[in-house]
């Protein structure tokens, strides 16, 4: 057996072992069963997910009747994520997420004075967008996903209308 082999076992006894955990801590009630049902229903897409217009299945929870049939998305952006794009979407997205705090850290002195409240305000406005992508529905809302986008952006703006004001050295 490969690498690959091998770390698809890896990843299905991961999720053998987190199945189990669910179901002894009776995680089967509001948001932890629809949790729980997406994971069951991903099956062996954990690696692209079930795609754009993939469901979970959630027929067997009650408690997640505030559904109403509509399975197609769960309330967690990760969750979310992952059930349509599966563990690469999953990586993509943090890698992003990661990707601005970075820039964003590393680069935050060199902010122009005046453009630094904008800056600092996108930081800010990203962190404070983590708990809904936890627990909310952010991805399937337009509004809230082109808001974070924006705030996404910002800081590389600021940075890029920094570099234009300074003189060329020639």
């Amino acid at each position: 057996m490969g690498r690959v082999g091998e770390r698809r076992q890896v990843v299905r006894k991961a999720c053998e072992i987190g199945r189990e955990r669910a179901e002894r801590f009776a995680l089967q009630t509001g948001r932890f069963a629809e949790l729980t049902a997406m994971f069951r229903s991903i099956g062996d897409n954990w690696l692209w997910g079930l795609g754009a217009w993939g469901e979970f299945d959630g027929r067997f929870y009650g408690d997640i009747a505030y559904h109403q049939g509509n399975y197609s998305y769960v309330h967690s952006g990760f969750g979310h994520v992952f059930l349509k794009a599966g563990l690469i979407g999953l990586l993509l997205f943090g890698a992003l997420l990661g990707a601005f705090a970075v820039f964003a850290l590393r680069r935050r002195a060199e902010a122009a004075a005046r453009l630094r409240p904008l800056f600092e305000t996108s930081l800010a406005v990203v962190a404070f967008s983590l708990p809904n992508l936890l627990g909310g529905t952010p991805v399937i809302e337009l509004r809230t996903m082109v808001l974070l986008g924006v705030f996404l952006s910002l800081p590389f703006l600021v940075i890029g209308l920094r570099a234009r004001e300074q003189p060329e050295h020639r």
